[in-house]
């Protein structure tokens, strides 16, 4: 619990290191799909197609995808502009930091930033997310193209 919300831990998807969603294999531009981070806490990877077409499967109520206003109050509740002690408050949760991402060459920036998705797109070919780097940056409103695979949180409001 963080604020006025309850941040769930990584999504994993029972069918995902096997097949896409729509029961094809998985491709390398995750354009429906998701992918099988292998890592028992990180979560699993999916495009931000499959977060959106599936919102519901993934997220059951009462939980949802965030928004990218969502994360703009997850950053305002853990101390706002303080980028170190965001950092190191989301560090400590489980599988916070370190998940990278996924694209069609595999995983980049694993141990190295966080990415997940929200709901709330910037246009056709790009979505907001959640962004926070060994560096101690956090971007609450960064934006990646919707053909890379992050992770996803829920969320839900007190």
């Amino acid at each position: 619990m963080v604020g006025s919300q309850t941040w769930s831990a990584n999504v994993r998807a029972s069918n995902c290191g096997k097949t896409t969603f729509d029961g094809g294999p998985v491709s390398n531009s995750f354009n429906a799909d998701c992918r099988s981070s292998r890592r028992s806490n990180s979560g699993d990877f999916f495009s931000w197609c499959a977060v959106t077409r599936f919102a519901d499967q993934l997220c059951p109520s009462p939980w949802r995808v965030p928004t990218s206003g969502d994360f703009t109050i997850l950053v305002e509740s853990l101390g706002g502009s303080s980028h170190i002690t965001i950092h190191n408050r989301l560090g400590k949760q489980r599988g916070a930091l370190g998940n990278g991402n996924a694209n069609s060459s595999g995983v980049s920036r694993r141990g190295q930033a966080a990415f997940y998705w929200s709901q709330s797109e910037l246009d056709a070919g790009h979505g907001f997310n959640f962004y926070a780097d060994e560096n101690e940056i956090v971007n609450p409103q960064s934006v990646q193209p919707k053909s890379l695979g992050l992770i996803l949180r829920c969320v839900r409001d007190n």
